[in-house]
């Protein structure tokens, strides 16, 4: 068995792959239909002649072109098929994703947007809620309501502070100069329980309050603050978990690093509107692993790519030192596997002369010659 998998191309002039009309402007292109296979023309100057295939664009089109690139049960599928099994993909892969996992994407960007974007809104329904007004998000509110014990003895608390403290403090003062902290979630966390205490004690009504009182209010603030924290991070990653479940959601750009490690495959992209390779993508690149390529169309749909070899199959796998990944990463400004084995030769080359005599180091070119590796002076 070859060591790629094959799709079968039947025929002299397979019906079922045609070619894009032929000129010398390159039109951006348009999404095919599933599981039809098209000539690809690209600005790379490639020898192969490439291939597209069309997948399903029901908002997992991203796993449906990597299963087509790796899996000939699933392109034996019909099209409800396909997609029953991209959702048990999907399902498990959620599983794999823990905190750490999601607070790590993109150096923790994604993680600290949502987080930010959930406490906002949080904040802002914990108020809504003392004040009596509408409120956004009323699951994880119920949450931080019945986290803080908040009833009739201790709701007039609670309405004290709100005065004492605006929401519009939080949304002009304490959260924008606390978000401007580098760091990962908790570490945003106690800026902003710190900074919250500092504007608290910055008001003359405490001030002039006995600290027994002052203290008995700060108890309750912190514990609404870390509650609010401590749920909307919960919350922003069950968030995420739940879209990268739902078929229908796109993944972003950022999830592809994991999932691209999770197949053990390097995942390269071609722009659809430019036809060369797009570099915004995938940065998790290993020279052991097998490589797939997809084309990126409209900016919203992925397709596969492959290469139509002489015996009418389609490669869609590629290894590291395959021309059309070579050529790839020469557009990317990507060091090539063959550089590395040609720095590798140099670095090992030892040099013999006609004449023995003695280095700077003391050491014969005989017996320089002879090892395997290159002494250190």
């Amino acid at each position: 068995m070859s060591e790629f998998e094959f799709e079968k191309i039947s025929g002299s002039n397979p019906s079922h792959i045609s070619t894009e009309p032929r000129a010398n402007i390159l039109l951006p292109l348009k999404r095919i239909k599933p599981d039809k296979t098209v000539v690809l023309k690209s600005r790379m100057n490639v020898e192969n002649i490439l291939t597209r295939t069309g997948v399903l664009g029901d908002g997992s089109c991203f796993f449906h072109s990597l299963l087509y690139c790796i899996s000939t049960e699933y392109r034996k599928h019909n099209l409800s098929e396909k997609i029953l099994v991209v959702k048990r993909i999907r399902e498990n892969l959620s599983q794999t994703i823990t905190c750490e996992c999601w607070e790590n994407l993109n150096n923790g960007l994604i993680s600290i947007v949502m987080f930010q974007e959930q406490v906002n809104i949080s904040l802002t329904d914990f108020y809504s809620f003392i004040q009596n007004t509408k409120i956004k998000d009323p699951k994880t509110l119920s949450s931080i309501i019945k986290q803080t014990n908040l009833d009739k003895n201790n709701l007039h608390i609670y309405q004290l502070i709100a005065d004492l403290l605006p929401i519009t403090i939080f949304e002009k003062n304490i959260l924008p100069e606390s978000y401007k902290i580098k760091g990962n979630i908790d570490r945003i966390s106690k800026e902003i329980l710190k900074n919250t205490i500092q504007y608290f004690y910055k008001k003359d009504e405490i001030r002039k309050i006995q600290v027994s009182k002052a203290r008995y209010l700060e108890t309750y603030l912190k514990k609404i603050i870390e509650i609010v924290l401590k749920t909307s991070k919960q919350k922003s990653y069950e968030k995420y978990v739940s879209s990268v479940k739902n078929p229908k959601v796109n993944i972003d750009t950022f999830l592809i690093d994991f999932i691209s490690d999770k197949f053990n495959r390097n995942i390269y992209f071609i722009d659809g509107e430019t036809r060369l390779p797009y570099k915004n993508f995938s940065n998790h690149l290993d020279q052991k692993r097998k490589s797939l390529v997809f084309v990126w169309v409209n900016r919203n749909h992925f397709e596969s790519i492959g290469i139509l070899n002489e015996n009418k199959t389609i490669t869609r796998e590629f290894l590291h030192d395959h021309p059309l990944i070579s050529k790839i990463r020469q557009h990317l400004g990507l060091k090539n596997i063959q550089d590395d084995q040609l720095k590798s030769k140099i670095e090992n080359l030892h040099l013999s002369f006609e004449e023995d005599s003695d280095d700077e180091c003391g050491v014969s070119d005989s017996s320089s010659s002879s090892s395997s590796e290159d002494e250190e002076c």
